[in-house]
């Protein structure tokens, strides 16, 4: 006789996210669900309560987490050579489409590079664990879009290529995530008349670029740089006459196996997921440039610390504050401060997005500090060929990171350079079990939630004890 998850002896997590599903579709209710409820759906998301995904109690790459590694690693048996932090974050980028499209969850990435530089590679291979849920095309139209048939919601649209005239369209969809569209057609007898029609779901969108991109997409997409290196071409020329030399019986399938099994777990954990929080988030207020690009650049950054706790918390590593009356959307994933280094991880060395334009003029104005011997906002603006406002504004933020100091106080103001390396990107999380339990009662206080740590997400406070120092740039 067939089992359910809580007999079998799952993990609370899991246990209560499943009895809560088969709640929901018992009752019909839940307007919010894309699937529907059929025996076969049912069996789906159990075998995905109760699979186990073997990540080892030790770090597979160096400076990432243990299930984030393993997540690289499956990567690499599938075929992706090198490119490990941008083949994490197409994973983590992917799996962000079973979280609510509100609130900025659902990460846009757009692999860049030149031709033949291993763009399409990347992708097809970061895809396919996900190609049930990919809507591919090679062109895609407004008209195509506006016409569609059926929801976007919960999946991942792959143009092969962005050629710098993507319609309209896409921007809404991919902030929206509705297309409403009144348009004229001809009715049955021929005569014009006015029609309505919607578009749902805001899709996680994946496509490569060689030249220009929209601002607008790019804007609302994190670029990926591709590695263009030596090194790497060598991996390359390496394992394509690998490939040819070598029968390869199961051709990656295991490790795409193990992905599409942490996919249908967060399948399974986002169907109920209200929003990822991070309670340390103020703290990371202090490192982060106060520059216009960080509007955006800040959601890129929370956004993919969101996605990394949301993986974890599928595969019971983060705690959960489950709300106690059930009621569509009714979870918290909570984010511990191993999903900021992770998600530097992934950012790597160079952001290719908003972020890294400012560091930079940062670091030039810095590096003209130190060559002039100092100097005001004017005479530094002018070195560099940048607006005074804009100077400013980098010389005050050298001097609030300790790179630099105010000498003379006589507007305009002086500034001089402390001996220090070049500015880098840190940001510092500390967050403990006793924080995690303050921060629960502040923000629940009439006894309206329940707090779910499971005893795997304690590595991700032992992690944050000595207050972790990420630098990125």
């Amino acid at each position: 006789m067939r089992q359910d998850a809580a007999s079998l002896g799952i993990s609370p997590l899991l246990r209560w996210s499943w009895s809560g599903m088969k709640t929901v579709l018992a009752s019909g209710s839940g307007g919010d669900l894309s699937w529907p409820a059929s025996p076969e759906r049912e069996l789906e998301l159990e075998l995905a309560a109760l699979g186990t995904v073997p990540i080892p109690a030790y770090p597979l790459i160096a400076g990432a987490s243990r299930p984030l590694g393993y997540l690289i690693k499956q990567n690499q048996e599938m075929g992706l050579v090198g490119e490990e932090r941008n083949g994490a974050n197409m994973s983590v980028s992917c799996v962000t489409r079973h979280l609510p499209a509100e609130g900025g969850n659902r990460r846009h990435v757009i692999p860049e590079g030149g031709s033949g530089t291993g763009k399409t590679a990347l992708s097809k291979i970061g895809l396919r664990p996900f190609w049930h849920d990919v809507v591919y095309c090679t062109r895609l139209t407004g008209p195509g879009l506006e016409r569609r048939v059926g929801s976007l919601d919960g999946k991942i649209l792959y143009i092969e290529q962005l050629d710098g005239n993507q319609p309209e369209q896409l921007r809404y969809l991919m902030t929206e995530g509705k297309l409403r569209v009144i348009r004229s057609e001809r009715d049955s007898s021929g005569r014009f008349v006015s029609t309505e029609c919607e578009l749902p779901g805001e899709p996680v969108l994946v496509s490569t670029a060689v030249g220009t991109v929209d601002l607008q997409i790019r804007n609302r997409a994190s670029s990926l740089g591709i590695d263009e290196s030596k090194e790497q071409t060598t991996r390359i020329i390496h394992s394509k006459l690998e490939h040819w030399a070598n029968v390869h019986v199961d051709d990656g399938e295991s490790a795409c196996a193990q992905i599409r099994l942490i996919d249908a777990k967060c399948k399974l954990l986002g169907q109920s997921v209200k929003e990822v929080k991070i309670p340390f988030a103020m703290q990371l207020e202090q490192g982060l440039p106060k520059a216009l690009s960080m509007r955006r650049g800040t959601d890129r950054l929370t956004s993919l610390i969101g996605a990394t706790a949301f993986m974890k918390a599928a595969l019971d590593l983060r705690p959960l504050v489950k709300l106690k009356t059930r009621v569509g959307r009714y979870v918290y994933v909570i984010a511990l401060p191993e999903d900021l280094s992770d998600a530097m991880y992934i950012l790597g060395e160079s952001f290719v997005d908003s972020l890294t334009n400012s560091l930079e003029k940062a670091r030039r104005v810095y590096e003209a500090l130190q060559e002039n011997g100092g100097g005001t906002s004017i005479s530094i603006a002018k070195v560099l060929g940048l607006s005074q406002n804009s100077t400013r504004e980098h010389l005050n933020d050298l001097v609030a990171q300790g790179y630099a100091n105010i000498t003379d106080k006589k507007i305009p103001y002086r500034y001089e350079a402390k001996p220090h390396d070049a500015p880098k990107l840190k940001l510092q999380a500390s967050f403990t079990e006793t924080d995690l339990k303050n921060w629960f009662d502040t923000q629940f206080p009439n006894n309206n939630a329940d707090l779910i740590t499971p005893p795997e997400a304690k590595t991700g406070f032992e992690s944050s004890a000595a207050s972790i120092g990420v630098v990125g740039i």
